[in-house]
């Protein structure tokens, strides 16, 4: 009998961190709506809260809550850019340490990353313009004209590179620092 409460003691705390960090992932969302300048720094943002989940659960526990952020942010957020710049990039915390650990030399992972982060940010574009038609964001890249529009693309895969590199910063300190101060883990 006593093999089974540590199982039902990691299972419900499984449940709660998941519940607030998808909580607080949702409510950086839902703000990054309603603060204009905020929709490429809030799913940013909101995505940081996957790393405790997948370094103490594992990475389905953290697929979860991406999955479920990503439609919660879809269906309430007010930003739909917002919403698909998460769905697209959000879940670069889960296998970010996939790519470190299986691609090792620095050019070669640089490039990798590159092209990753420019699919996913022309597939994003592409759905949004494309597919889903929104008004707004086929105006604004008519407006930019070529020249701006690569400039754009360019500056946001810098600014992911960048966010790599943070995230590494906050994995190192949340082990480090936060991770032995959590109870019931």
């Amino acid at each position: 009998m006593t093999g089974v409460a540590p199982v039902k003691l990691r299972a419900a705390a499984m449940t709660a961190y998941s519940g607030v960090f998808c909580a607080l992932s949702v409510c950086v969302m839902l703000l990054g709506g309603v603060i204009p300048v905020a929709t490429y720094a809030a799913p940013l943002l909101a995505s940081v809260f996957l790393v405790p989940l997948r370094d103490e659960f594992g990475r389905p526990c953290a697929w979860t809550c991406w999955g479920a952020v990503t439609l919660l942010t879809l269906l309430l957020g007010l930003d739909r850019e917002a919403a698909l710049f998460y769905a697209f990039t959000g879940f670069w915390p889960i296998v970010r340490e996939d790519v470190n650990a299986r691609v090792r030399p620095g050019p070669v992972r640089f490039v990798l990353k590159t092209v990753f982060f420019t699919l996913m940010i022309g597939g994003m574009y592409s759905l949004l313009c494309l597919v889903l038609r929104v008004d707004a964001v086929v105006s604004e890249f008519g407006e930019m004209g070529t020249v701006m529009t690569a400039a754009f693309f360019t500056l946001l895969c810098l600014c992911l590179h960048l966010y790599d590199r943070v995230l590494g910063v906050i994995v190192l300190r949340y082990r480090k620092k936060i991770r032995p101060k959590l109870p019931m883990i």
